[in-house]
């Protein structure tokens, strides 16, 4: 309402406002895993994982040699260009967006980087990063020679000495670090989780933001570690039951699983407790028996080894292990799908076939006693290491069950049993034949198969899988039909210091791969073929640079090592020694091996015998293959076929592959990805989530007292309830926009406050407020909640006031409107003003309308007064208007007498108006009016 000028006391006072209920329907939704507070996203998204280590972690590095278990810290700390698919287990870009190979000869790979990766610092991961990483400073590994950087296309190709397929397998998933980082440095990646505390007995990490793949949904994870010399388990099952702990981040044994502890004085298991949950993924842990095939030893002949293979009864192991293994079927378990051979055939127990093959090897029973000999009568038993009943009675009684198979063909075999140092020991120094344990140097990547059975990591005749040793067999008949004698010749190959050449009616049989010989005479390469028994000749070819490209040659000289001899006529006598290169397989002309070759002269034509010398290289030659691919498809290819060769040459036999138990709190969380080897992974550690509730979320919110003004402030409460009507605290709840909110406060008992303080607004505004309440393990649930904000109003205090209350026609009057705050009193300055006179168009008009105030809080316009007939009052009035003022006016009267009149009666006090006896009248009437006032309200 409007003020009038005169009165006293004059405030600025606040308009009412009304705040809307805010009971509104409820709006769940799914959020995005995007960087944020992890608070406000309630529902998958929160919590601390606690996982059990088995001992103190080392630094936090991956420059440094990490064991196992840090090693499950490095990998969420630290990101790489590739990783292992989840599914698949195929390796799949992950930093990299892709990779290609520019150059023909498969010695440079280009790897495209994503553009949006960051450091845990928040600083761009850039190409000098990934340099640094692969550099001298960093990992450097031998086969990388260059690394060119493209910062356009955002590109690194990596440049190769020679081809190396292991780039592919191994180099991409190599942890990035950040340029200039080294031993020392403190722990700082890419990954899904950054470094955060390391503390007396734990590690802390804590979720990255802004990891470029979505945050993870746990805020952190905390790795306990039990170092206890004994028993570290026992202590951690009871942890995990009494729920001081997650998961058990180590694999577990099915009999530790179901091993009683007293949990607060209660004898229980983990497969027993309500609380646990188990998983039995198989693992990479395989069950072996062990062949010594070192030169000079029974079992370098191949035809033992298969022998055992077929006799060892694997059905019958796993039967006796209860289940909790997987017959295994090569050395690379069938779960892993992208590296295992499927076609490789396992060999089935078939005691006819043992015997077949001992047979048809010259193994037979001479003296009737049971067991068999040796081809030249001599007799020869076996030692199989193995535990004893006391140490391992189930691994006791797979020893007993093979024995007794390798019994029933004959085989002359006994159980050794020793300490498990003494056993080690023993095969160490390859005093043994046989021995039953576990094969645990296999990983998820294959790549372990090399110093397995790879032959220059191998020092010769010390270890196991050595089976590269070369045999000798005396007088062996070679078959008329050539698919036999190609067949002997299946998993031979012509390297080494004792090749073979098999000379048979005419042929010369060489390596199985192309029954051909290169020979080189240090210029030009050749292919002998075709030799001709009745004629002693040899037809040379010259191989003039490509694999079509064949030309004869009469004339040739090949170096004999003691000196030249030339061959005018291609000539090439029984007896004579050459020293030749060749191609040992078809894959790459170039690629050639030195040894030599000996034209054997001690065979009978008659009786087709002879003696020859060989090695077994089928595996070397795969993994040869794996050097020269940067093609991940061929690389894989090339695994598959050695692991073909390890099942056909038998240099060890794989018995069964293991499950074991991994084991978790079943109340708190999931989403836990088995895998291979379990579920302690890197997707678990990103995809682990809080359980859902079944019940929804009520909220609701109101204001009080229901109104507010600029700058003033108001109390939001706030209350949550479950749907069965159960109050929900502990709840994180946020206003978007936020701007004005704060002191939010749980009170725990369901219902929230918060404070609200209205902002400055120019004119009547209403602000529309989300409200989240999120919780973990409940669907996140909003709210709106609709604010009208008024601004503050204040009055004016206007006076206008004439130069003088009396004019006469024909004259100019001067007018003056003056603005104050009625608060304060303080001149307002361009405040709008609009004059106006009355009665208008009889006598008086006004030169200057509307302006605003000056500094001095005035307008100022003047009234042209013209000749008037009659005494006039002319009345200007002045209405003012300001933002955050109340619109008001103000007004002043002008007297004119009738021109060449008397001056009027200026009544009591001078004052221009009515007689005294018409003032005194109307006071008697307020008077009663008020009188009458007073009694109704009594």
């Amino acid at each position: 309402m409007r003020k009038d000028s005169s009165n006293l006391g004059v405030r600025c006072i606040a308009l009412a406002i009304a705040v809307v209920l805010l009971a509104g329907p409820i709006a769940a939704f799914s959020m995005q895993r995007a960087a944020g507070d992890s608070a406000t996203l309630g529902g998958k998204y929160g919590g601390v994982l606690r996982v059990a280590l088995r001992g103190v972690p080392g630094p936090i590095s991956p420059l440094a040699s990490n064991d196992a278990d840090t090693g499950k810290i490095v990998d969420l700390v630290y990101d790489s260009l590739a990783r292992v698919d989840s599914t698949s287990l195929a390796v799949i870009p992950w930093v990299a967006d892709s990779w290609n190979i520019t150059n023909e000869t498969w010695m440079n790979v280009t790897v495209f980087v994503k553009n949006y990766v960051k450091w845990h610092d928040g600083s761009a991961l850039t190409l000098r990063d990934i340099k640094w990483t692969y550099n001298l400073s960093g990992y450097a590994p031998s086969y990388i020679t260059e690394m060119l950087l493209n910062e356009t296309a955002n590109t690194i190709t990596f440049c190769m000495q020679n081809p190396n397929g292991s780039f592919l397998v191994d180099g991409l998933q190599l942890k990035l670090v950040p340029y200039g980082f080294g031993n020392g440095s403190a722990p700082k990646g890419c990954g899904p989780y950054k470094f955060r505390a390391n503390a007396t007995g734990y590690v802390e990490l804590e979720t990255f933001e802004d990891y470029f793949k979505g945050r993870a949904y746990l805020d952190g994870i905390n790795f306990t570690y039990y170092n206890q010399p004994t028993n570290r388990t026992e202590f951690a099952m009871v942890d995990l039951m009494n729920d001081t702990l997650d998961t058990i981040g180590w694999n577990l044994d099915p009999l530790e699983a179901s091993q009683n502890v007293l949990v607060n004085g209660n004898a229980t298991n983990l497969k027993a407790h309500n609380n646990t949950a188990e998983v039995t993924p198989p693992s990479l842990r395989q069950l072996v028996l062990g062949l010594n095939c070192g030169q000079g030893m029974y079992l370098s002949e191949l035809a033992v080894r298969r022998a055992i293979a077929y006799a060892t009864d694997k059905d019958a192991l796993w039967k006796f292990n209860q289940g909790d293994t997987l017959v295994a079927k090569t050395v690379i378990p069938s779960e892993d799908f992208t590296w295992f051979n499927s076609t490789t055939a396992s060999i089935p127990l078939d005691t006819t076939m043992a015997n077949d093959i001992l047979n048809q090897a010259g193994y037979y029973d001479v003296n009737f006693d049971g067991y068999r000999e040796l081809p030249n009568g001599t007799k020869f038993f076996m030692r199989f290491l193995a535990p004893t009943s006391e140490e391992n009675l189930q691994i006791y009684g797979f020893a007993d069950i093979i024995q007794k198979g390798l019994d029933k063909i004959g085989l002359n075999v006994t159980l050794v049993f020793d300490t498990p140092a003494n056993r080690t020991a023993m095969v160490n120094a390859d005093n043994y034949d046989l021995f039953i344990g576990f094969e645990e140097r296999l990983t998820v990547k294959p790549l372990s198969l090399f110093p397995m059975f790879y032959s220059p990591d191998i020092a010769a005749g010390s270890n196991l899988y050595n089976f590269k040793g070369a045999a000798n067999v005396t007088n062996v008949t070679v078959r008329t039909d050539s698919a036999t004698s190609t067949g002997m010749l299946a998993h031979t190959n012509i390297v080494g210091t004792k090749p073979i050449v098999a000379w048979r009616n005419g042929v010369l049989w060489g390596s199985a791969v192309n029954q051909t010989i290169m020979a080189y005479n240090g210029t030009d390469y050749v292919l002998l073929r075709n030799v001709s028994i009745a004629s002693a000749s040899v037809s040379f070819y010259k191989w003039a640079g490509g694999l079509s490209t064949l030309v004869p040659t009469t004339n040739f000289t090949l170096n004999l090592g003691t000196g030249n001899v030339s061959f005018s006529a291609g000539y090439l006598q029984a007896g004579d020694i050459v020293t030749a290169f060749y191609n040992y397989t078809t894959y790459q002309m170039l690629d050639l091996i030195a040894g030599k070759i000996q034209i054997l002269n001690n065979f009978d034509i008659q009786n087709d015998t002879l003696t020859m010398s060989y090695s077994y290289i089928a595996f070397d030659d795969a993994v040869q293959k794996v050097w020269r691919d940067n093609s991940t498809a061929a690389v894989v290819a090339h695994y598959k076929e050695a692991q073909g060769a390890v099942a056909d040459l038998v240099p060890v036999v794989p018995l069964l592959t293991y499950k074991f138990v991994n084991s978790y709190d079943r109340r708190v969380y999931t989403g836990w990805v088995e895998m291979l080897d379990g579920i302690h992974n890197f997707w678990s550690f990103i995809r682990v989530h809080a359980i859902m509730t079944d019940a929804a979320l009520i909220f609701s919110a109101s204001a009080f007292p229901g109104y507010a003004t600029s700058g003033g402030t108001l109390s939001v409460k706030m209350r949550l309830d479950d749907e069965n009507g159960a109050a929900v605290s502990g709840a994180h709840i946020s206003f978007t926009p936020s701007d004005g909110f704060s002191n939010i406060t749980d009170n725990g008992d369901g219902t929230y406050t918060a404070t609200f303080t209205a902002p400055e607004v120019s004119e009547a505004e209403t602000i529309t407020t989300t409200v989240h309440a999120a919780k973990r393990s409940y669907e996140p649930v909003d709210v709106s909640m609709p604010i009208t904000v008024h601004p503050v109003q204040c009055y004016f205090a206007i006076e206008v006031k004439f130069d003088n209350s009396t004019a006469a026609s024909d004259t100019l009057m001067g007018v003056t409107v003056t603005v104050r705050d009625d608060t304060n009193r303080s001149l307002i300055t361009n405040a709008n003003v609009t004059l106006t006179i009355s009665p208008s168009g009889v006598g008086a008009t006004l030169d200057n309308i509307t302006g605003v105030t000056n500094s001095a809080g005035q307008f100022k316009a003047k009234v042209n007064v013209s000749k008037v007939t009659v005494d006039t009052y002319f009345r200007v009035t002045a209405s003012v208007s300001k933002a955050g003022y109340l619109s008001d006016s103000g007004t002043a009267t002008l007297f004119v007498p009738k021109y060449g009149g008397e001056q009027p009666n200026n009544g009591i006090l001078g004052l221009s108006g009515p007689s005294p006896l018409m003032v005194i009248s109307v006071l008697g009437l307020v008077a009663v009016a008020m009188a009458l006032a007073r009694r109704r309200r009594r």
